[in-house]
Parts: structure tokens; C-alpha cells; sequence
């Protein structure tokens, strides 16, 4: 009811109830109606490249985890590892399958870091240049900066990549700063004609995971930053505590994504990362 049309079930705690829990995850999203990607229940269906049409273009989705917590994967198709070799090929996999475009979701990165290390970012890198258009991470839980690349084809064209390393938490029970701060991620793609497409726009909606309301009760909802901070009475709804801490989101964010400040009085309800002119 949120909204989610696709989830990526390959991450750290894939193997957590084993393979039976494991399938049952992907049985019940089936049930739902909601798609998958990472996990699987056959070899067959793990060869499969998922591809989605939305609005006339064609984009394939692919996913993997650095690991499952030192759990046992019984089989190899079950769990999609974060191994080169396999990522390379499935993207060639995916790239005979011409798709508009293609994107790949690892679950890499250092809980609780707030930059990228060298070894993730050459990750996402290697990704882009074997075919990947865009790379949108998870793991860390917090906050990371986002890149766009510009990739060389073989015949010497140019293609714009887009990298997020991170977006943090979206609601979670992870309350403490810098846990609580998150971003949801716009990535707005266009096609002109029948062969061009590219990534037209990307921006960034700052949010905060509230987890008691003004009266002190458990009340665990993600909220817009821009939505709290211009609300005509915000003690009424937010804690007076709270408000500062959606202060330091607003200038957080800024400065991870944007690398500049944004004063308070010019908020947005959206911020723009990228746009192809």
C-alpha cells in the first residue's frame, strides 16, 4: 500500500530462518504481488534476467550481498553474492537482452560509515563500465554521498552512470542520530525515439523517522523534513526535542549530497542532484 512495486532480497540477512525461510520470503512477496530480485528457488530462475517495462522503456534489475552473516547457502543459485565474475556476466546477460537500462543493487558498504571507501566505490565503478546505468547501494544505514559518472564506451561514446552509496534508513527502529536521517531517492529516466535513453533527472527528498509523537507515545512514521519544518504549529506534532535534530537533517543532507549548506530559510521539499540539460 506505500507504493513498493519491486523489493532486492539478497542481503546480509537472506539465510537468517535458512532456505526455507528464504523461499517462504519469496512465495509470500509472490502472493502480494510485489517482484523480487537477489534470492531464488531454482538455478532456473536465478538465470533469468528480470526485466520491467514502465512507460515504453525497458529496465532490468539486477541484485546481490557482500555476504549472510557467515550462514551456510546451501545452493549457489539461491543467493546472488557480490562476486565479480557473476555480476559481469549476468550484465552481459542483460545487456543481449537490450534493455534501456540497467540497474544494479548491491548491499555493500560498513554499517554506520559515513563515507564511501575506495574498495565499494571501485565496486560501484566496475558495475557502471561493464553496462550498469545506474547502482543504488544499501547497508550502511546511514547517509552517503552520491556520484554521477561519466562512462567511455568501447566505440567511443559517452553515457552518464549514476551511483548511491547510500541512503540510510528509511524507517527502522535505529533511532539515534545519524540512524534516524534518510533520503528517498528520485531517479527520473526519459527515451527519445527508439534507441536514446538516459537519465533525464536525479533528486532527493530529505526525511526523518519520528518514533514518538508529541505526547511521548511509540509512534514509529517516516516524515519529510520539509513537510515537519513548515508545519504552522510543529509542537503539536513533533516533540520540541525533535526540532533541532530536523534541523541538522536539513544541513546533513546538504552537505553529504550537495556539498554545500542550504540555509533554513530557503528550504525545499526537494532538492535537485543531477539534470541533463
Amino acid at each position: 500500500e506505500a507504493g513498493f512495486d519491486l523489493l532486492t532480497t539478497a542481503n546480509n540477512h537472506s539465510m537468517d530462518k535458512r532456505m526455507s525461510g528464504a523461499v517462504r520470503t519469496l512465495d509470500v512477496l509472490d502472493g502480494l504481488g510485489i517482484d523480487h530480485v537477489g534470492t531464488y528457488r531454482s538455478a532456473e530462475e536465478r538465470d533469468k534476467i528480470y526485466i520491467k517495462e514502465i512507460n515504453g522503456m525497458k529496465i532490468a534489475f539486477l541484485s546481490y550481498t557482500y555476504g549472510t552473516n557467515g550462514i551456510h547457502v546451501p545452493e549457489d543459485w539461491l543467493v546472488n553474492r557480490l562476486d565479480e565474475n557473476l555480476i559481469k556476466s549476468d550484465i552481459a546477460k542483460a545487456k543481449a537482452l537490450e534493455p534501456d537500462f540497467i540497474v544494479v543493487m548491491p548491499h555493500m558498504g560498513n554499517e554506520y560509515e559515513e563515507y564511501v571507501r575506495d574498495t565499494f566505490k571501485n565496486t560501484a565503478h566496475m558495475m557502471l563500465n561493464a553496462g550498469a546505468d545506474i547502482v543504488v547501494a544499501s547497508h550502511p544505514h546511514v547517509l552517503q554521498p552520491m556520484e554521477t559518472v561519466e562512462i567511455t564506451e568501447e566505440n567511443g561514446e559517452k553515457r552518464t552512470g549514476f551511483v548511491m552509496y547510500s541512503m540510510g534508513n528509511f524507517i527502522s527502529s535505529q533511532t539515534t542520530p545519524p540512524r534516524n536521517a534518510s533520503i528517498l531517492l528520485n531517479i527520473e529516466l526519459e527515451k527519445v525515439g527508439k534507441n536514446e535513453a538516459f537519465i533525464k533527472k536525479v533528486s532527493y527528498v530529505p526525511i526523518w523517522t519520528q518514533f514518538q509523537n508529541a505526547d511521548w507515545q511509540n509512534h514509529f512514521v517516516v516524515r519529510s523534513v520539509y513537510e515537519m519544518l513548515t508545519l504552522p504549529d510543529i509542537k503539536a506534532v513533533v516533540r520540541s526535542k525533535d526540532i533541532p535534530r530536523l534541523n541538522d537533517i536539513h544541513h546533513e543532507t546538504a552537505m553529504t549530497l550537495l556539498n554545500r549548506d542550504i540555509p533554513i530559510e530557503e528550504i525545499q521539499d526537494e532538492y535537485v542532484f543531477y539534470e541533463k540539460m
